[in-house]
């Protein structure tokens, strides 16, 4: 089924058969490597900013929506992805999905004003790493930073 049909079908929506981790680039030249993904732009820029202030966090590239973000990150391999849930062009999830497929072992952070309970379960399902939510903002570079911290752990 191409990407269209399953825009246009939000009941189907396939978990990906998960293959052979990588070894996830934790850490930049900077600390802790991180891909931005929001389709709003004003937001992108104050979480950009946030993550400037936060020594050991680096921010490799950000993207307006899904599919964007699946090429950079195949480009960039950060250590942790902060993405939004709902986008056009590829939903958060939908990338999500693509990216644990290619590596189960990529931290993933979905992030959302907007959380339904069937987002909590397709997130689980897929392996994201954490759900939370954008009044929360303030605690995305710590949480950014733990999340590198203990993919070495694993």
């Amino acid at each position: 089924m191409d990407y269209q049909a399953r825009q246009n079908d939000s009941v189907r929506f396939g978990v990906p058969v998960q293959r052979e981790a990588r070894t996830p680039a934790a850490t930049c030249s900077a600390g802790v490597s991180v891909l931005l993904v929001d389709d709003t732009l004003d937001l992108l820029r104050l979480l950009r900013m946030l993550f400037d202030f936060h020594d050991g966090v680096e921010v490799l590239a950000e993207a307006h929506d899904g599919l964007e973000a699946l090429q950079l990150w195949r480009v960039h391999r950060p250590a942790v992805v902060v993405m939004d849930l709902r986008m056009p062009v590829m939903s958060g999830l939908e990338a999500a999905a693509q990216m644990l497929a290619e590596d189960p072992g990529q931290r993933i952070v979905m992030f959302s004003a907007a959380f339904r309970q069937v987002d909590y379960q397709l997130a689980d399902a897929i392996g994201v790493t954490r759900c939370l939510d954008k009044r929360d903002f303030e605690r995305l570079p710590e949480l950014v930073a733990s999340l590198a911290l203990t993919a070495h752990q694993v």
